[in-house]
């Protein structure tokens, strides 16, 4: 009897290990032997299938993260034009809270997106991520990273490096022929400076260009049709009229962000989150870099000065300032201070609240002010990359331009090495103050600082050349050629920000280089300071 007790119990375990193998080993036997065939599973009590992972299209898992950002961008719409109405004709204390509005929340939900909609599109996405997630891992680690990079990041990088455009030869006779549509005014100007003036420019030609095979037009009738669409920051259209053309835009145009003035001096840019695609900016991260102007190294056909020439003859003034915002006043307190030390004439609309001022405009005479050897060129924001006409215009007038500013001054891709004084190098404004002094009374010491026109030169091209604008127009025909994967800037607002790319370099500016015992607070900005 004891024995068959005995017996039945190793019959009885024998049987569950059995068990246990069987039930262990069959749903990888049941998914080999059933290849190409789906079947159902049930996850939290959500139903999907799920297919072999080595039929996946990993394309498609990106494409589908893509759509899934846009239409949560799209549902929180609503919300983000809402808060900017309210705050536009208060638009410092919006900015004082100096956060940035995150990727929408999916329980804001417009009216105009169908719920089925929503529940298709995160159904698909779900799916499509359980499937996939197996190969992803085993197979291939890296598309895993990049797909997870594109949720961490304010903006998806393109997959085609620099190299890819700067490599690729264009021949405009076999290429796809491009739209280029310039939406908004620049400024005052309905059509831009040195573009053609018609409604319609044919394709590039008797231009630099590496890819002739676009055209320009400023018809807003073509806007459904155009490849890329260009913005002015300054002239933008306001909110709703931007969402409705976001829902009239298709899905492979690309809509770019322009602007020559710092984050100071910009609209809420909160409110263009998830619209563009690419940026056109001062900005050496921009994807079409543009600075306010730029130079060129001499070659054998232009004219040089004589080596011995003497740029201080005819210069009977020390240093000029020409200033109308009032309201910077770390800039306005360190001038009154290097005063103090140096003979600085100051004109402008701000002339006043300074000795020594001299009755003379923004719009003063260039000849006027050729008279002086330096010209204070510190910039109206101390900004990343921030370098505007007040260095160009006045190196070109044969000043010395004294710089202050967020910017490298050490980079030879923002200014011409060796053209200029650096405020922020000196310890205090006595030190610079008694520098300006020393070159002002040794000529040869201060022509040492004209030494960069034996081999450089200020790049000016003719209209055949379209100078300024031709730049951009050339690398965005490029950027079309090269058929890059879209990208969005689902936070453009952390791009472009004024708190992390101006007023963090303005605190630590101050601190590095300006007396303690000055209380630099700002008081509050008024709502129509504009930098002139």
């Amino acid at each position: 009897m004891i024995k068959l007790f005995h017996r039945g119990i190793i019959i009885l375990l024998l049987a569950v290990v059995f068990v246990n193998i069987y039930f262990a080993v069959y749903p990888y036997y049941f998914v080999n032997k059933s290849f190409g065939e789906k079947s159902s599973q049930h996850n939290n009590g959500v139903s999907f299938t799920t297919e072999k992972p080595e039929v996946i299209d990993i394309h498609k898992l990106n494409e589908e993260w893509e759509n899934f950002l846009s239409l949560k961008s799209q549902l929180d719409k609503k919300k983000d034009i809402d808060v900017v109405r309210k705050n536009r004709l208060n638009k410092s204390r919006f900015q004082k809270q100096r956060k940035t509005i995150n990727v929408p929340n999916l329980k804001f939900i417009r009216k105009s997106i169908p719920i089925s909609k929503l529940v298709k599109t995160t159904k698909s996405l779900i799916t499509n991520s359980v499937n996939m997630a197996p190969a992803v891992e085993k197979d291939n680690e890296n598309q895993s990273v990049k797909i997870v990079s594109r949720i961490v990041y304010h903006v998806k990088q393109e997959s085609k490096s620099k190299s890819t455009i700067e490599n690729k030869k264009f021949n405009s006779k076999s290429l796809k022929k491009w739209l280029i549509l310039i939406y908004t005014h620049l400024h005052s100007f309905e059509e831009w400076p040195n573009l053609p003036k018609s409604k319609t420019k044919g394709y590039f030609k008797n231009i630099l260009c590496k890819a002739r095979n676009c055209r320009v037009t400023y018809d807003k009738s073509l806007f459904k049709s155009s490849d890329a669409v260009i913005f002015h920051e300054r002239n933008m259209p306001d909110p709703d009229m931007l969402d409705t053309l976001n829902s009239l835009r298709t899905v492979q145009q690309r809509w770019i962000f322009f602007t020559s003035e710092n984050p100071k001096n910009s609209d809420i840019i909160v409110a263009y989150n998830g619209l563009f695609n690419w940026t056109m900016t001062y900005k050496k991260d921009s994807d079409i870099y543009l600075p306010y102007l730029q130079y060129r190294v001499l070659d054998e056909n232009d004219s040089r000065p004589p080596a011995d020439y003497d740029y201080s003859k005819l210069k009977t003034m020390s240093t000029a300032w020409l200033v109308t915002n009032c309201n910077f006043f770390f800039r306005m307190e360190y001038v009154r201070l290097l005063q103090e030390y140096t003979d600085i004439h100051v004109g402008g609309y701000c002339r006043d609240k300074f000795k020594n001022w001299i009755n003379c405009t923004r719009w003063c005479s260039n000849e006027n002010l050729k008279t002086y050897k330096f010209y204070l060129s510190f910039e109206n924001g101390i900004c990343t990359d921030y370098i505007s006409e007040k260095y160009w215009k006045y190196l070109e007038l044969g000043l010395v331009p004294v710089v202050l500013g967020g910017s490298d001054y050490n980079d030879p891709r923002l200014v011409i090495p060796g053209s200029f004084i650096d405020a922020s190098k000196f310890s205090s404004a006595k030190e610079l103050g008694l520098y300006l002094n020393y070159l002002d009374k040794n000529d040869t010491a201060y022509n040492e600082y004209f030494s960069w026109k034996q081999k450089y030169k200020i790049w000016h091209p003719t209209e055949e050349d379209w100078p300024f604008e031709s730049y951009f127009l050339c690398k965005l025909c490029e950027m079309l050629n090269a058929d890059l994967p879209k990208k969005t800037y689902w936070r453009l607002s952390e791009f472009w920000n004024e708190y992390t790319d101006c007023e963090v370099l303005e605190e630590n500016l101050k601190k590095s280089m300006f007396p303690e015992n000055f209380d630099w607070e700002y008081p509050n900005k008024r709502e129509d300071e504009r930098n002139l």
